[in-house]
């Protein structure tokens, strides 16, 4: 056997995740065989929107944009997937033949790919590993609404400032000064916060001429706090 598959379960990504650190050794042994490493490298497609939706995804390392294609031909970013996160995992229990989505590597990416087949057989098994699911989807579930409660009631600053003081790290808070590595490209992130790239630039220098931010190449310096928050409440729409 592969030493990456003896150590699998091993990895911080499993034994963090309580969808997989709860599982029994005779359950992991049952599942390694039917598992995959992959490497994708930047930009590579790991699969398209329509593409038989036979396996599931844990994210290894690197970075992936699920996206859908608008019927103008326009792309939309729906959710940006980091190490440690599932992509499809939903799907399996949906029975739907295809993606809904097309997932792009953003860097050079390692995922592994679990056939869905005998993960349900596992499931039918375990009713506690159900469960474990149930509440790992729930989680993913509520996050989604709370975006889509985002992208209705808040402007597009106010979809900016939460997401960068929402990523950034206690320290920097608790210091009221820190730096965001935005981690994808602004384009993508644009895309993600439902901001038209031209409205997004408009937006960072905006921010930048009221010295709330600096912008140095993919990374938001954040020189106030306190009156970053401020300014959710403060400053005017920005038009999308």
């Amino acid at each position: 056997m592969q030493a990456w598959r003896e150590q699998l379960f091993n990895e911080p990504i499993f034994t963090q995740n309580p969808l997989f650190s709860a599982l029994t050794e005779e359950q992991k042994d049952a599942l390694r065989p039917h598992v995959e490493l992959k490497s994708v490298d930047k930009r590579g497609i790991l699969f398209h929107e329509g593409n038989s939706a036979n396996h599931f995804f844990i994210l290894r390392s690197g970075l992936f944009k699920l996206t859908r294609l608008s019927e103008s031909g326009s792309e939309k970013v729906l959710e940006i997937i980091r190490p440690g996160e599932n992509i499809a995992l939903a799907l399996m229990f949906l029975n739907r033949p295809s993606y809904p989505v097309t997932a792009e590597a953003l860097q050079r990416s390692e995922v592994y790919q679990f056939a869905n087949a005998p993960f349900m057989e596992m499931l039918r098994q375990s009713q506690e590993t159900c469960f474990r699911i149930m509440g790992s989807l729930s989680v993913r579930m509520h996050k989604l609404v709370a975006e889509i409660e985002s992208l209705s009631l808040k402007s597009a600053h106010q979809r900016f400032i939460d997401y960068i003081l929402e990523h950034m790290d206690p320290a920097s808070l608790e210091r009221n000064q820190g730096r965001v590595d935005l981690g994808v490209p602004k384009h993508v992130l644009a895309s993600k916060l439902s901001i038209k790239p031209e409205s997004f630039s408009r937006l960072l220098r905006r921010l930048s001429e009221v010295d709330l931010i600096a912008v140095e190449k993919n990374t938001i310096v954040v020189k106030d706090c306190r009156a970053l928050r401020e300014a959710y409440a403060s400053l005017g729409e920005v038009r999308c």
